[in-house]
């Protein structure tokens, strides 16, 4: 029981101070932002290349994982890139700012 109140007093200020910090970071350098983005559409192209649903399909091997993610990643860059000479990016930091 002292473990759990020790790790949950422990995680709570670890977890606050890491968001902050990153925060500022990615305010600092919005590449990051860029960054995690193009990871994230390269991680769900790479889940969805190598779901077993292509099996069930009739295709006997799914699409190269690699190239699904890298296309995938692309896709998530061009719709930021719009998005972001739009305005909608900004106008929604800003609102989350305050």
């Amino acid at each position: 029981m002292h473990l759990i109140v020790f790790g949950l007093l422990l995680s709570a200020p670890l977890v606050m101070f890491g968001a902050r910090f990153l925060a500022s970071l990615m305010l600092r350098f919005p590449i990051l932002i860029w960054a995690g983005a193009v990871v994230l559409g390269w991680a769900g192209g790479e889940l969805i290349a190598g779901d077993p649903v292509w099996s069930r399909l009739g295709l006997m091997a799914g699409p190269p994982e690699q190239l699904i993610g890298a296309i995938a990643s692309a896709i998530v860059l061009c719709v930021a890139i719009v998005a972001s000479r739009r305005g909608d990016a900004r106008e929604g930091a800003k609102e989350l700012a305050g």
